[in-house]
């Protein structure tokens, strides 16, 4: 009988098939499991009558739904999937903020009283790991996102673009709740 406040992490998987013509490698999808539970692939095909033979094995294999991401202005690579089976879930948009004093006049922008930035390196891991966590459920495509703690560490202080100075947490100084975060990466 599992209590309610067990969590199960599964840790992120990887695959990955390859297309052969003869001997040589034509193709390659490569799956990976994210912390939600989807598959994401990817095709890197050098002969176009790979995808979709690469697409079908990830699906025959994986025997759950797919995902995968596209530019939606590479019209060649949309129509391939669009070939394959797959529909448009959502579109994310990419907007330049400009974030230098002298353009937003934030410079002496002050936080809310009672209320602190930390870095994320310098707070409790657990429970920035279970924030963000918190925080994906609002994120479209991504409920039922569980970190695995190691994993969560690894792609997070472990890695190479991880800056504390962009990776901020508001923090409640009275509770010590934390009340948000800001990531740049």
């Amino acid at each position: 009988m599992a209590s309610s406040n067990v969590r199960v992490a599964r840790l992120t998987r990887m695959a990955t098939w390859r297309a052969l013509g003869g001997t040589q490698v034509i193709g390659e999808a490569n799956g990976i499991l994210r912390p939600d539970r989807r598959w994401f692939i990817s095709i890197d095909t050098w002969i176009e009558d790979s995808f979709l033979p690469l697409v079908s094995a990830a699906a025959d294999d994986l025997r759950q739904d797919l995902y995968t991401t596209v530019e939606e202005d590479d019209e060649a690579e949309l129509r391939n999937w669009l070939a394959a089976g797959f529909t448009v879930l959502r579109r994310k948009h990419h907007y330049l903020v400009p974030t230098g004093p002298h353009q937003t006049r934030l410079a002496a922008g002050a936080l809310p009283a009672g209320m602190s930035l930390v870095c994320a390196d310098a707070v409790d891991e657990d429970g920035l790991r279970l924030l963000d966590e918190a925080l994906r459920q609002d994120v479209p495509g991504s409920d039922g996102w569980v970190n695995d703690p190691q994993e969560f560490r690894e792609y997070t202080f472990s890695e190479w673009r991880f800056d504390p100075a962009t990776y901020l947490v508001a923090v409640d100084d009275a509770s010590q709740a934390f009340a948000g975060l800001a990531r740049v990466w």
